[in-house]
């Protein structure tokens, strides 16, 4: 709405924001009954296995379309970050339960893909991993501050169910 205001076009970024919101809230009510939910990692990065903050724009994307962020215990690396350090070992704790796995792609951060993740002592005994349930996406759709992530929480509950 800022951008907006500033660029006179406050009328255009309040329909964007509405269309936004009603788009956000139709793949949640498209989800919302599905049953069981799917539990699901997101990697941010796999330098020392990052993933993604519950308060994260990820996170939120995971929940609306219809996921359950398994590494909902994160804390974040610094204050205010929607980052987390979580390490293989966490992960590896939780990997039967793990349905999809999810490894954004991009500038901001690099996650693996199959092949890598794969190939990573003992992720093979993920549940996804050993499913091909592994899901790249691209970071500017899931966790950038745009409409984009409409795209982004799409694919998710596209690929989730």
């Amino acid at each position: 709405m800022n951008l907006g205001l500033v660029t006179g076009r406050e009328k255009m970024a309040e329909r964007k924001l509405k269309k936004f919101h009603e788009d956000m809230d139709a793949i949640r009510e498209m989800t919302k009954d599905i049953e069981p939910k799917i539990n699901v990692f997101f990697e941010s990065s796999d330098v020392e296995l990052k993933t993604v903050t519950s308060d994260s724009m990820a996170a939120r994307a995971i929940e609306i379309a219809g996921g359950i962020n398994i590494a909902s215990d994160a804390e974040p690396i610094t204050k205010g970050s929607s980052i987390a350090a979580y390490g293989a070992e966490r992960v590896l704790e939780k990997a039967g339960q793990i349905d999809a796995y999810v490894t954004q792609r991009g500038v901001m951060g690099a996650g693996g893909n199959l092949h890598t993740i794969s190939i990573r002592p003992g992720f093979d005994t993920i549940k996804a991993v050993k499913n091909e349930k592994v899901l790249e996406i691209n970071q500017k759709i899931i966790s950038s501050p745009t409409f984009r992530q409409v795209k982004g929480t799409y694919e998710l509950a596209r690929f989730f169910y």
